[in-house]
């Protein structure tokens, strides 16, 4: 009667013992058969008529996922009334009872974006506000997150553009060191990036697409004119946008290999480039040397302060001993002469 997903095998008499199954079925439709006073068929006698009614209903499909169940269906519901005379036979009359239509689930406002660091590969805690400036180890990894906050849409996919360090909060710094170029690593690093694949979603993390994560290995700014080492805390951006996948149009770069440095498009709309969301850690990280290394770098500087005593003592002293051998010579030749004349 109306273009609507009825599982047919579902259908049953809703006040039936048993013992009511249909009686013919196919693909198409079934057929009961039962006497007006069985199967759950209540009778009511108004105004010199009799009225039986029953009712069918339908289950609901069920769809089994790898974590959870769900349904798209409503329970279908057909009240059927048959009313007569004392005397006479009256037509059937049928009421279909269509299910109420959905709410859309559509939200209009702004989205939010969050840029954390993971204390450890597994991702599964996160450096707090207070635990910032992180301090890390030079060439050790750094476990970066960037995902979409509040939004419970499983179409949309967060997509990142180009991720960069600097050693100030400002974005805009001059000094910096490209990350990330249109979603896949930079290609100039001797420890390239490596981006971490989110998998299927779990209860943990139900919506995979609205993460993206990505490891570091830290470093340290040089400055450029003098090839000095920069002291001081290293901050991370990146730009992004979410968008919804499609057949003919993919949101994300696949990154067969790294790529090299390109020029950054973020918070640019006046000469007609596309504007992005900027994203950065709660605060400025730490990269410093080992321990280890710093004793290295002091028993060297020990060791050539030593190795440069000696050679100044070296060269006080060679011209001194020169000086005494040559007249020490000059004397034992004075003294050979004399004895010549004698």
């Amino acid at each position: 009667m109306l273009d609507y997903p009825i599982v047919l095998d579902s259908v049953k008499l809703s006040y039936a013992q048993g013992g009511c199954d249909p009686v013919r079925k196919t693909e198409s439709f079934l057929v009961f058969h039962f006497p007006l006073t069985h199967c759950g068929t209540t009778i009511q006698m108004t105004g010199g008529r009799l009225i039986y009614e029953n009712q069918l209903v339908s289950g609901v499909e069920i769809l089994r996922g790898p974590d959870g169940f769900i349904t798209r269906d409503s329970t279908f519901i057909l009240n059927t009334r048959c009313i007569f005379n004392a005397t006479d036979f009256l037509p059937v009359q049928v009421e279909v009872f269509f299910p109420p239509t959905p709410a859309p689930v559509i939200e209009m406002g702004p989205l939010r974006f969050e840029l954390r660091i993971a204390t450890d590969y597994s991702y599964s805690s996160y450096y707090a506000d207070a635990d910032y400036p992180v301090v890390k180890i030079l060439r050790d990894p750094v476990y970066v997150e960037v995902r979409v906050l509040q939004r419970m849409d499983p179409s949309l996919v967060l997509v990142l553009h180009e991720c960069w360090a600097t050693p100030t909060p400002n974005p805009l710094e001059k000094l910096q060191w490209p990350i990330l170029i249109d979603g896949c690593p930079f290609e100039g690093d001797n420890y390239r990036t490596q981006m971490v694949p989110m998998g299927p979603a779990t209860s943990q993390l139900q919506f995979p697409d609205h993460y993206q994560r990505f490891t570091i290995a830290t470093f340290t700014f040089v400055d450029s004119a003098h090839y000095m080492v920069l002291d001081g805390l290293v901050y991370l951006f990146c730009s992004l946008s979410v968008c919804h996948p499609s057949h003919l149009q993919p949101c994300r770069n696949t990154c067969q290999m790294p790529v090299a440095a390109r020029s950054r498009r973020f918070l640019k709309t006046g000469n007609g480039t596309e504007s992005l969301d900027l994203v950065s850690t709660y605060g400025g990280v730490i990269f410093q040397e080992s321990s280890q290394t710093l004793d290295k770098q002091v028993k060297w500087k020990k060791d050539m302060s030593s190795s440069g005593d000696v050679a100044l003592i070296c060269l006080v002293a060679l011209p001194l001993v020169g000086v005494i051998l040559f007249v020490v010579v000059i004397v034992l030749w004075k003294k050979r002469s004399r004895v010549t004349k004698l």
